[in-house]
């Protein structure tokens, strides 16, 4: 009795592969920036009166080097009149809606949204990364939220540059 074989599988490209750890990285990811923007946003709402994470009220002065305020009220808290916190938020919740696409879609069509996907994390990035710098050399104050969103940005960068 002669086997039959089964015909091979091509090789899928590499864009449209499914890497379900990277996927789940960057969906985390992407929550946990809606969480840190969202945190941002309360803050800015009750004006940062307990300090940039919002439970020490020793904080609500404002250390040296970190103040909130100073840095969203600043002439980078915002792009063409619409604030980061907005910005930061649908840049996320984008992120996620991307992310979950890929999963859903078949893999002829994953390229498509993978390079999407790639596009707004390099752009957030470079962002982040201005923002970062303005902290530095224009304001001399810096934001905690504003770089643990930075650093989420970053970290998102890093997982689809390794995917």
């Amino acid at each position: 009795m002669a086997r039959t074989s089964r015909p091979r599988r091509a090789a899928q490209p590499a864009a449209s592969r499914y890497l379900a750890g990277f996927e789940t990285a960057l969906f985390i990811l992407s929550l946990l920036g809606i969480l840190v923007v969202t945190h941002l946003w309360i803050q800015t709402r009750r004006g940062f009166d307990q300090g940039c994470w919002g439970f020490n009220p020793a904080s609500a002065t404002a250390t040296p080097t970190f103040d909130c305020a100073a840095v969203v009220g600043s002439g980078a808290g915002d792009l063409f009149g619409v604030s980061n916190v907005v910005l930061g938020l649908l840049f996320y919740l984008g992120l996620a809606l991307l992310t979950a696409v890929v999963a859903l879609v078949a893999a002829g069509r994953r390229n498509l949204w993978k390079t999407l996907r790639g596009i707004a994390v390099v752009g957030g990035f470079l962002y982040s990364i201005y923002l970062v710098y303005y902290q530095v050399t224009s304001i001399g104050e810096y934001c905690a939220l504003c770089l643990t969103s930075a650093g989420i940005a970053t970290t998102l960068f890093v997982v689809t540059a390794l995917e």
